[in-house]
């Protein structure tokens, strides 16, 4: 039997995630700053240039918007079952 709180747990990941991927659809460039700073020190800052650039962030917002309803729909799905 599902809990109201597994299923409000999933609508606030979508939420999350679906509004991440808007805004690296809107300001791919200050996102990509962003994730820059934060993981030049784990990555290295050319490395971290490289993989947060903001065509790379673009692409990874427009996925994010494309498949997290997909996601979402199957996880509520399996909580209801």
């Amino acid at each position: 039997m599902p809990t109201s709180a597994e299923l409000t747990i999933a609508i606030v990941v979508f939420s999350v995630f679906f509004a991440l991927g808007v805004f690296a659809i809107v300001a791919p460039r200050r996102l990509s700053r962003f994730f820059r700073i934060a993981g030049g020190p784990l990555w290295g800052p050319r490395s971290a240039a490289k993989l947060f650039s903001a065509g790379r962030m673009r692409f990874t917002g427009a996925l994010f918007v494309l498949l997290t309803p997909f996601m979402t729909w199957g996880a509520i799905e399996h909580i209801l079952a």
